[in-house]
């Protein structure tokens, strides 16, 4: 009886992580960010924690919000992508 109770719960903890990857119309986008700063890390934690949000919840915000909201044009250090040459 243990062995099919643990075997159960193993695989209810799958099938959670299974669906913890599908979102409505697909995969969850991941990334990993190495080398940050220390300071910019604390900078992060601090916002995140003044948001009341975890560290990742407020990355996901700010990338969101600059990837939706500011043209390639405004963002320092970026340039627009050339025109295709047909």
């Amino acid at each position: 009886m243990t062995r099919i109770f643990v075997r159960w719960i193993i695989f209810l903890h799958a099938l959670h992580a299974m669906h913890a990857w599908f979102r409505y119309d697909g995969f969850v986008a991941m990334i990993t960010i190495r080398n940050l700063d220390a300071e910019v890390k604390r900078s992060l934690q601090v916002r995140a924690a003044m948001n009341g949000r975890s560290m990742e919840a407020e990355a996901r915000a700010i990338l969101t919000a600059i990837v939706r909201y500011v043209p390639v044009a405004e963002m320092p250090g970026l340039k627009p992508a050339a025109p295709e040459k047909e």
